[in-house]
């Protein structure tokens, strides 16, 4: 579960990618194709103008995930029609039909889920309309600040011709109510003890972890060695290997035993010694010796079948200070292993906290938003119910859209879900349900809530799972139960979200 900063999905994709299209407008007027009906469910529809917004947010995405290398997967000055796509071997299949059919997956799947809504009888909330109302005048206030003259203006040049003020509106109408029934159903199941083990057994590798600690010892010979050659150096590994196997009595003879090995196999010198570049392959300070000495221990090892180490690993008959050789010969090494702690499930409790998320830019300064963060705190603690008011302050004040219709609350966080700081204040170790506190992160000032233990990690790990499981065969019947129609050849007629350059265009038109 991570923790998301609260950026309309449309800004996201404006921030990441200002700059790098010189604009999206399509040439020919558009207004038949932003009217036509691409895809279409009982009583809710998909237009043009509103597939190439989802279209343009699809793409957008792409660009993100891949930024350090999307020049070398997509040319950004040539139009997605003229771009083979490599993600099919179909011929003649296009960037823009690859993102054309990731929309209709998105669009398919928005619709169910609203007809879903609808049938429940779930209606957009009047905060809903007023977050909504917000986050249209956010945009307004952003595109202003870029030069444009108003929202219709920044959407066009970002988006394309077909998108306007109200192509946004009704895109989050769906995309919203969407959204209340994926939250309805998937923080609707409840699950058992039994259930949860039941995961646990099937899932292993998901749930049961290992610690151990372990020495590598490769044979020794020449790259044009011959096979003889090659098999005796892999015996004398072997023969090391059993040597130091049978000279192990606890954990810290092991890791005397491993760093008398690694004396054997570097130069070691002190710390203040300057090594020379060509002796740095095999001369090690002493500090970088202790540092390799104790990287040999792997701890939370996941489980696993497969293999000669992991059938001695995670035997349930294994017990702490058991140690063994496990040989590789086709590979040319054999390694060491000492148990640590044998297969567990990771028993600590998870916890249930609530923030409130102050951005500094809201605010004017970090400063600022720390001075209302020690406001909204010391507001909450005064109160005559703590969890009540700070739920209250989160949804009036939070910034965080992932949590803040929930009162700030993230349920079962597990450690390293959050970002670093959030994550050791919430498992610092003398933390405890009720405390409160002020942390500053990447994302801005957080107002604190410990509100109470979670489930062990390892049922929180088997819900997650169990609850993705029930949500896909619920949704899956969904779907199926739902009639989407869609219309391909209009689909064609989208305006491309990259416009050919000048030399491109005269270049065609020379030929």
């Amino acid at each position: 579960m991570k923790l998301k900063k609260r950026i309309a999905l449309l800004l996201v994709a404006v921030l990441l990618c200002a700059g790098v299209f010189s604009g999206c407008k399509d040439k020919k007027n558009g207004d038949d194709v932003a009217a036509a009906v691409i895809v279409k469910s009982e009583h809710f529809e998909i237009t043009g103008d509103m597939f190439q917004y989802y279209l343009a947010t699809n793409f957008f995405n792409y660009c993100q995930q891949y930024s350090a290398y999307i020049s070398y997967i997509i040319d950004l000055n040539m139009p997605l029609k003229n771009q083979n796509c490599t993600m099919s071997d179909q011929e003649g299949y296009t960037w823009f039909d690859y993102f054309a059919d990731q929309t209709l997956e998105t669009t398919t799947m928005f619709l169910s889920l609203a007809e879903g809504a609808r049938a429940d009888g779930m209606t957009l909330s009047e905060e809903d309309k007023q977050m909504l109302a917000d986050e249209l005048q956010e945009m307004a206030d952003y595109g202003k600040e870029q030069g444009f003259e108003d929202l219709n203006a920044f959407l066009q040049k970002n988006y394309g011709k077909l998108v306007t003020e109200e192509t946004v509106k009704a895109c989050y109408e769906i995309h919203m109510l969407a959204n209340e029934y994926f939250y309805k159903l998937y923080n609707g199941y409840t699950f058992t003890e039994d259930e949860y083990s039941r995961y646990a057994e099937d899932n292993k590798g998901e749930i049961y972890k290992a610690d151990f600690i372990s020495l590598k010892i490769e044979a020794d010979y020449d790259e044009d060695a011959d096979d003889e050659e090659k098999e005796a150096a892999y015996l004398t590994a072997l023969a090391k290997a059993k040597e130091m196997d049978g000279a192990i009595t606890d954990e810290d003879a092991f890791y005397a035993l491993i760093e008398q090995y690694d004396r054997e196999q570097y130069t070691v010198v002190s710390d203040d010694t300057e090594i020379p570049s060509e002796d740095q392959a095999d001369t090690i300070t002493e500090k970088t010796l202790k540092e390799r000495v104790k990287q040999r221990l792997t701890t939370g090892a996941a489980y696993s079948a497969e293999g000669a180490a992991n059938s001695w690993l995670f035997d349930g008959a294994r017990t702490a200070g058991e140690h063994t050789v496990i040989e590789s010969e086709d590979l040319g090494y054999c390694t060491v292993y000492f148990m640590v702690k044998p297969v567990y499930r990771q028993e600590y409790a998870t916890v249930n906290v609530r923030h409130i998320l102050l951005y500094a830019d809201t605010y004017g300064s970090d400063e600022a938003a720390y001075e209302k963060a020690d406001q909204l705190l010391k507001e909450a603690k005064a109160a005559e119910d703590l969890t009540e008011t700070f739920a209250a302050l989160a949804g009036e004040y939070s910034e965080d859209t992932s949590s803040k219709s929930a009162g700030g609350l993230y349920q079962n966080v597990d450690k390293g879900a959050m970002t670093d700081e959030f994550d050791a204040w919430c498992f610092e170790e003398d933390r405890k349900p009720g405390d409160t506190g002020i942390v500053k992160t990447t994302y801005g000032i957080h107002v604190m809530y410990l509100e109470s233990e979670g489930l062990p990690s390892w049922q929180a790990t088997a819900d997650g799972g169990l609850r993705n499981d029930h949500y896909t065969e619920d949704y899956n019947a969904l779907k199926d139960k739902t009639e989407i129609t869609s219309d391909q050849e209009k689909m064609k007629e989208i305006p491309d979200l990259i416009e050919a350059s000048e030399e491109a265009s005269e270049e065609t038109s020379g030929n």
